[in-house]
């Protein structure tokens, strides 16, 4: 975790009563996903859309539509998660936390 926090929090930084990890105000798009992933949010699979509006809740104004892609590519590229892909029941791809990583390690 210590990637990702800093390690002073400022006076407005908040711990969010909605998650276990801090996700801070002005953290990126990939701090806030390494929180998420930390937290268990992606040991179900989910689409972008649902990451994107559950991330959304954290941050002080709405982020936009693409803001969380590359960010959640590069996770993909580091293999923290693996994509899900669709079938009948699920038509859309969804990221799930690799079994083979450990984000507590």
């Amino acid at each position: 975790m210590e990637d990702i926090l800093p390690d002073t929090l400022l006076p407005d930084d908040t711990l969010q009563d909605k998650t276990k990890i801090p996700i801070l105000k002005e953290m990126s798009a990939k701090a806030a996903l390494r929180s998420l992933l930390e937290e268990g949010y992606f040991d179900e699979g989910r689409t972008r859309y649902e990451i994107r509006e559950y991330a959304n809740r954290f941050f002080d104004e709405e982020k936009p539509e693409n803001f969380f892609d590359p960010a959640l590519e590069d996770v993909y590229y580091e293999a923290k998660l693996i994509k899900v892909e669709a079938d009948e029941s699920n038509k859309l791809i969804r990221f799930q936390r690799n079994p083979t990583y450990d984000p507590n390690a």
